[in-house]
């Protein structure tokens, strides 16, 4: 079943989470020495726990923001309140470990899959935390600006961030079926959005809208998140003018340059566009150019949230 992030109320999961982990360990010595009901118990804390994390894949689903009304900083303020959910689960386990009656199963298999999901949500919270930072001095919506360039350390953080929840997911063997590359009809009009607001005029923005809205229709979550992986470690960190960008990280962070259209190495990759405009609408400084007004208007039409301009 696909878990949407924005409708889970965490103290519900760790409430959860919680009474069926630790009514084991007070229901006597019998249950608690029953090693294969206990290793179930811990493997389905990682899989619920991962189920979630994995359908955080659905936020870049839409990637110009939550909501039409989300800020930038708004959304590290959320991922900031999963991770420290996340952040007592582990030190519960940790506490769980050190218990006495833990001995009692303390078998090596148990062992193990306690550490494993220790390790797991670690790594969760330290992928939350990096985009939080990413996003925390994050400016909020503005007028009608020329576009600016997404700060490439935010970038990095983000990329990190995400990295950091999607190796998660990969060592705990969940199925992972995105695709870093998802041919779409040539959608280079996007570029039109990397420049100033004067050629960002409203024949431009429609069609540039309308070339970004076919490349989130057409990859969905997780081929945005196999493209952000896709850019770990590849960054070199140097903006380039959008013409010659070829990756999300290098979308995210271009600058503006003339009326351009993307270049032929990404303007037909659903992934890329998709997870390029997601991670711009998200870090420090990211703006795209058009007429606020006009965007306005069109916001239903489009998906577009006022965070991206």
């Amino acid at each position: 079943m696909k878990i949407n992030i924005k409708n889970i109320k965490v103290r519900s999961i760790c409430a959860t989470l919680f009474i069926s982990l630790f009514l084991s360990c007070n229901n006597g010595i019998e249950e608690l020495q029953n090693q294969k009901d206990s290793i179930l118990s811990i493997s389905n804390l990682r899989q619920n726990f991962l189920d979630i994390f994995t359908s955080f894949s659905d936020m870049f689903t839409d990637a110009f923001g939550i909501t039409a009304t989300t800020t930038k900083k708004e959304v590290g303020e959320q991922l900031g309140k999963l991770g420290k959910a996340v952040s007592e689960v582990k030190d519960k386990l940790k506490e769980l470990k050190e218990n006495e009656q833990f001995s009692l199963i303390k078998k090596d298999k148990a062992d193990e899959e306690i550490t494993k999901v220790i390790n797991t949500l670690e790594n969760i919270v330290n992928g939350v935390d990096k985009i939080k930072d990413a996003t925390a001095n994050a400016d909020d919506t503005g007028g009608d600006k020329d576009a600016k360039a997404a700060d490439t350390g935010s970038i990095k953080n983000l990329v990190e961030g995400i990295n950091f929840i999607y190796g998660a997911a990969k060592k705990t063997e969940i199925p992972l079926e995105g695709k870093a590359v998802k041919t779409i009809e040539d959608s280079g009009a996007v570029g039109k959005l990397f420049h100033n607001n004067s050629t960002a005029n409203t024949p431009n923005v429609e069609n540039a809208l309308k070339g970004a809205q076919r490349a989130v229709i057409a990859a969905n979550g997780a081929d945005i998140l196999a493209a952000i992986e896709a850019v770990k470690g590849k960054s070199s960190g140097q903006a380039v003018q959008i013409q010659n960008a070829t990756n999300a990280f290098e979308i995210a962070i271009s600058t503006a340059s003339g009326a351009n259209d993307l270049g032929s190495d990404v303007n037909t990759n659903a992934s890329a566009i998709a997870a390029g405009l997601a991670l711009r609408a998200m870090a420090q400084s990211g703006k795209l150019a058009a007429h606020f007004w006009w965007c306005e208007s069109k916001r239903s039409e489009f998906n577009i949230n006022r965070v991206s301009f």
